[in-house]
């Protein structure tokens, strides 16, 4: 049975003479367009890879961060200073005496 199967496919018109295509050289009629596609196709890949890993290292679409408008008066700023530790008390005192005067 399997030998009248197999010598009935020999008799189809589209097996019996398989066409063999040279698929390494034949480019599929693209020519030197495939060659010039490719190559935009690929600067646009690896420009996509790098435009995406530096928008995720930088934050993405979060806005970036703005000092505020208004960070209250001389003494204000003194006082956060000298909470930070960024100046001593003495020279808290000094801004302190400047400004009031």
């Amino acid at each position: 049975m399997v030998a009248d199967v197999l010598a009935g496919i020999g008799s189809l018109p589209f097996l019996a003479a398989p066409v063999v295509r040279q698929v390494m050289w034949d480019d599929n009629g693209w020519g030197w367009g495939a060659w010039f596609f490719m190559t935009l196709a690929m600067i646009a890949f690896w420009g996509a890879v790098i435009f995406l890993v530096v928008w995720f290292v930088r934050g993405g679409s979060r806005p970036a961060a703005m000092p505020p408008t208004s960070r209250g008066t001389a003494l204000d700023i003194a006082a956060e200073r000298y909470a930070r530790g960024e100046i001593s008390e003495e020279e808290f005192a000094r801004i302190k005496h400047g400004l009031a005067s």
